[in-house]
């Protein structure tokens, strides 16, 4: 993943461009951001997808997903929430000892 440490500037919006000025068009700002680091076949709401995951891999409740994703239940919570293979294999070397 890759991962930019946010100016002070940068701070003030979610997103932001390069220098930290407000993007006028998020849709616009997010194809060219795709194209630039190479990711096909993403769209806006898959960014809802990955938000969910991460936050359960990262030991987020469901019920707090849920309220933080605006769903009126977990069940479709769940569909949100895919876990990566890592995360998986992880959890089954707990069993090991």
């Amino acid at each position: 993943m890759i991962s930019f440490q946010r100016t002070k500037e940068q701070e003030v919006y979610l997103f932001c461009d390069e220098k930290g000025q407000k993007i006028k068009g998020f849709r616009k700002a997010y194809t060219r951001l795709l194209k630039k680091v190479g990711i096909k076949n993403a769209t806006i709401h898959t960014m809802r997808h990955t938000y969910a995951s991460h936050l359960v891999m990262n030991g987020v409740d469901l019920k707090t997903v849920q309220e933080l994703l605006g769903h009126h239940s977990t069940s479709l919570t769940e569909r949100y929430a895919h876990l990566s293979d890592k995360h998986k294999q992880k959890a089954v070397q707990l069993l090991q000892y």
